[in-house]
């Protein structure tokens, strides 16, 4: 979500469940069996067992743990420190299948940071093989559907049309990854949602329970996400979708800057020239798969004029600095799409320079968290669940062999 929209309230905690429950098997994805239980139970339970587990964490640290992170350099070795500082540091039971936020009170994280969490999870698992934890996460976001979608948090009874994109494009990612069809199932079924939110004439909202404009933010991941489904199927109507909604997207939010706006306005027909990094991102790499998908090189040469444009503009007054974490990760991981269809070495440059800069400037060695040097964030606060989870992502993508980029979207 754009930082310009205004904040959505935060759920009812609802508390951590028994580690001692088992989770549906890794073929399902059931709704967790805490949310059967009594709030009080809930509650008792979460208190007790969860001073105890977090307790055991401290004590006993994962082996090769650097505290200070120092030492640590390989891109996965960093992306795996700032998962463990995301649990160590908004999950009080140190479970790392679930996620929260902290404050006053312990909060379930919304579906939006939870997605970005599970980017993160993802990437790593391309290259430890570790899938039962990006299994548990699925399973933790049934606890938001409602439908074929889902909702922006437990007590939210809202459906935004990007949420859903980003997990859908998160179950593609594993399904290209693994060649496991229930990811490619759980990727149709919440597409199915997202096209209930295009527009008669093009584009697609941003929320489902307001229908007063059409953002970028919405319409370019659902279209990556319509041209996932499309490789994966090659059924014809996610072609159409992915281009109806390039074209629109081109023909209303792309400034003459060669940049995209936030969104535009169906009452006024105002566009909002905002530019986002993430807003920049998700066209360019649905540019990327259209030029895979139709040979057309004339996508593939206005995504690299996007990230051209892009490029300068975040390249001056330390602007891709004062981003959002989140919104870099999205931009970021997009351009190395691009590095991988039309090879430049300012693309990966600019990918290592901002995460060299994010790991000796941004981390904070006590806690991990990314919270220092007057690095941009989402939330009110830096080193939040959504940008420590987005970052852990770009590192791990990072990681993996070039030729592997060209599956991100």
């Amino acid at each position: 979500m754009p930082s310009a929209q205004p904040q959505r309230e935060w759920p009812l905690p609802d508390f951590e469940h028994p580690e001692s429950i088992q989770l549906p098997s890794s073929n399902e994805f059931g709704r967790p069996l805490d949310t059967l239980l009594p709030p009080i139970l809930r509650f008792g339970w979460a208190a007790v067992s969860g001073g105890v587990r977090k307790g055991v964490d401290l004590l006993v640290p994962e082996e090769g743990d650097t505290p200070d992170g120092a030492e640590i350099t390989a891109p996965l070795d960093r992306a795996k420190e700032a998962q463990r500082a995301l649990i160590d540091e908004h999950a009080f039971f140190g479970s790392e299948d679930r996620f929260h936020s902290h404050g006053a009170q312990v909060w379930r994280t919304e579906a939006w940071p939870l997605g970005q969490v599970l980017h993160g999870r993802i990437a790593i698992a391309m290259q430890d093989g570790d899938w039962e934890r990006v299994d548990a996460i699925f399973t933790e976001l049934e606890s938001y559907r409602v439908g074929d979608g889902f909702v922006g948090g437990i007590g939210d009874h809202k459906r935004y049309y990007d949420d859903n994109a980003w997990i859908g494009l998160a179950a593609m990612q594993a399904y290209t990854a693994t060649g496991d069809d229930k990811y490619l199932h759980h990727a149709e079924r919440t597409f199915r949602m997202v096209r209930t939110g295009q527009h008669d004439d093009g584009g697609l909202y941003w929320l489902e329970q307001d229908r007063s404009g059409r953002h970028t933010c919405s319409v370019a991941p659902a279209a990556q996400l319509a041209m996932q489904l499309y490789s994966a199927t090659h059924e014809p109507k996610y072609l159409r979708f992915g281009v109806d909604q390039a074209t629109w997207l081109n023909e209303n939010l792309r400034l003459e800057s060669g940049l995209y706006g936030d969104n535009k306005n169906d009452a006024s027909g105002n566009v909002d020239p905002t530019v986002y990094s993430y807003n920049q991102g998700t066209p360019l790499g649905l540019d990327v798969q259209l030029f895979h998908a139709t040979g057309d090189r004339r996508y593939l040469e206005r995504a690299q004029q996007t990230a051209d444009a892009a490029l300068t503009y975040y390249g001056s007054e330390d602007r891709l600095w004062k981003q959002p974490p989140v919104f870099n990760a999205v931009f970021l991981r997009n351009l190395l799409a691009l590095h991988a269809a039309a090879p430049n070495p300012k693309y990966v440059a600019a990918v290592d320079a901002y995460l060299d800069r994010v790991w000796t400037e941004g981390r904070n060695a006590e806690t991990g968290l990314f919270d220092q040097g007057g690095i941009g964030h989402y939330d009110q606060d830096a080193g939040s669940v959504i940008d420590q989870g987005a970052l852990s992502q770009l590192f791990a993508i990072r990681a993996l062999p070039p030729e592997q980029w060209a599956t991100l979207a």
